[in-house]
């Protein structure tokens, strides 16, 4: 790739005109772009001055925050990015972001990884240990982002802008585009050194998110627990002891939803669920079985299904029998309500 051309005003000094030259010359080609000011990032993504300045000196406005009810019947917030915070922080990702690699053991908001290949490098193990973070995403401090840029190369107000538009409220919000793949980045030398003190240990680890899993013939619990915790402290993070769990071959091994024991798959209440929804479907149509399950909404109640459906099928792939039920809901969709 050409180096950009770079046109300087007649007044500028040559010594700042070297000194620009310098700067760009920290970014190798295939790796994070230059950026030499806030403004250049406006040229770079399109957006305005006024707009990027906005959602680094207001990012409340920038946002909309809602909370989903978690498995555990407790509530989580998310902080959704609107659009154009969103086209700030997806352009950050795909150019500076995904050009820095994740530790291998990272199974979350990374290409060609997901739930699934995280709960299969688990499958039929004696023990596993799962460890869940509290406050994961909140808190990541925009401290840590800020050194983050800092340490691509950014200057002090570019890593200052970049970092604020990727928090709200001094932390990383659940919901941002950037938000995992910070997270990630942050953690490769946790991941590193936690991958090299399970292999000493002839175990298995890799980490979705907040979710840290362990898993072998045989795992002291109490080690564990305190090398984390130790490794833990300079990022501020704490483990949320209350969830986490070293689970037998005997008990339900679960890991980030997918149940490890044997072959991959869903909880049985949670399939359970799924048949008898998809019977009651069938036999009332899908006003009839809202209208039972006092759901205001029947479209959004099918899609949910379908939704859960389409999840299973995503860890039991050859599932001839959840297949069937997709197939049926998909011709009910199309039915009632036209695709």
């Amino acid at each position: 790739m050409r180096p950009p051309e770079i046109i300087f005003d007649e007044r500028v000094s040559e010594d700042h005109k070297k000194a620009v030259c310098e700067y760009i010359a920290r970014f190798p080609d295939g790796g994070p772009p230059a950026i030499i000011s806030l403004e250049h990032f406006c040229l770079l993504t399109g957006l305005t001055i006024e707009a990027v300045f906005g959602i680094t000196n207001s990012a409340h406005a920038f946002y909309r925050s809602f909370n989903v009810r978690k498995a555990n019947g407790g509530n989580r917030r998310i902080d959704a990015p609107l659009p154009t915070a969103l086209l700030a922080q997806r352009w950050i990702l795909s150019n500076i972001l995904e050009k820095k690699e994740c530790h291998p053991a990272a199974k979350a908001y990374v290409k060609g990884q997901s739930i699934r290949t995280n709960a299969r490098f688990h499958r039929a193990q004696k023990y596993v240990l799962k460890v869940d973070v509290s406050n994961f995403f909140g808190s990541i401090k925009e401290s840590h982002i800020y050194e983050m840029f800092r340490g691509f190369g950014y200057t002090k107000p570019v890593s200052t802008g970049l970092s604020k538009i990727c928090c709200l409220n001094g932390s990383l919000p659940q919901g941002a585009a950037t938000s995992g793949y910070l997270s990630n980045i942050l953690l490769s030398e946790f991941d590193e050194h936690m991958l090299k003190f399970c292999r000493d240990r002839n175990l298995r680890y890799t980490r979705y998110a907040d979710d840290i899993a362990i898993s072998g013939n045989k795992i002291d619990r109490d080690e564990m627990i305190e090398k984390i915790s130790s490794l833990f402290k300079p990022l501020s993070l704490r483990i949320n002891r209350g969830k986490t769990k070293l689970i037998p071959q005997s008990g339900r091994q679960k890991i980030a939803g997918v149940v490890v024991n044997d072959k991959l798959s869903v909880q049985k209440d949670y399939r359970r669920g799924i048949r008898q929804a998809h019977y009651f479907i069938m036999k009332h149509g899908i006003f009839g079985h809202a209208r039972f399950v006092k759901e205001k909404d029947p479209k959004a109640l099918l899609e949910r299904i379908i939704g859960q459906i389409s999840h299973t099928l995503f860890i039991r792939k050859d599932d001839a029998d959840l297949m069937s039920m997709k197939n049926d809901l998909l011709r009910e969709r199309f039915s009632v309500f036209g695709y």
